[in-house]
């Protein structure tokens, strides 16, 4: 029987690290207590860092604070909530720059932050010497809402070191993933080749040039190559 191969599709491998990137970073309500408009919440709190949002019983909650103990977040939750899940926040897309960008710019935009961005088109090319069908150029921008005046200064220490920083982190790391290793092949030691950018102001040139009411953000842009694993399939080559 000829053995024909899966073209792998870029856009829903890099939804599934980042899924596996939230995923990492969660837990379950231990304890919870409320004071002043503040739940703290008894957890293991891993990687988590203030000024991330979580994903409770549906609902966003921002964190204010991480201990040894777990965090709190902004806002009262209900004490049944006890022993309920919750995960990171970050959202995902994919599309031209000129789609990102019009969302930011776009005072109507419903823009979920932080988010991961991957950019199309991916360029992809075919060399298939299983175990890689072949490699394709992948370019993510990852982006957190920031503020129209404040320095760089103010920037990195804030929007960058707090909110950014950890998010490229974790994506890096479940780049290494057994979810990721199911697509992407590494030979035995080797590493990722991966060039980091900070852009201020993303999605406009000049702050002054953003659409009033529009979305101010900052962002890291990724660039990488990746090997993609061949999948075998048994009788149709299967193309999306």
């Amino acid at each position: 029987m000829k053995e024909n191969y899966i073209y792998p599709n870029v856009p829903e491998i890099i939804g599934e690290i980042v899924q596996e990137m939230v995923s990492a970073t969660s837990g379950t309500i231990d304890l919870l207590s409320t004071a002043g408009g503040v739940t703290t919440i008894s957890t293991d709190a891993g990687l988590l860092q203030p000024g991330q949002q979580v994903v409770i019983a549906e609902q966003l909650y921002t964190v204010i604070e991480v201990t040894h103990l777990g965090f709190d977040v902004d806002g009262e939750l209900p004490i049944g909530l006890v022993g309920s899940a919750w995960e990171l926040y970050v959202s995902y897309d994919f599309g031209h720059l000129k789609e990102i960008n019009d969302k930011i710019n776009s005072p109507d935009a419903q823009l979920s932050l932080p988010m991961v961005w991957l950019m199309l088109d991916v360029q992809q090319s075919q060399n298939l010497q299983p175990p890689t069908w072949g490699t394709a150029s992948v370019r993510i921008a990852i982006i957190a809402e920031s503020e129209r005046d404040i320095d760089a200064g103010y920037r990195l220490n804030n929007t960058f070191a707090n909110q950014l920083e950890p998010l490229r982190m974790k994506f890096e790391k479940a780049l290494y993933s057994d979810v990721a290793k199911k697509y992407l092949y590494l030979a035995p030691g080797e590493r990722f080749e991966i060039d980091s950018y900070n852009r201020y102001f993303y999605g406009s040139a000049d702050k002054n040039k953003n659409t009033l009411g529009a979305t101010i953000t900052d962002a890291i842009e990724l660039s990488f190559e990746i090997n993609l694993r061949a999948n075998k399939q048994c009788k149709t080559l299967k193309i999306k």
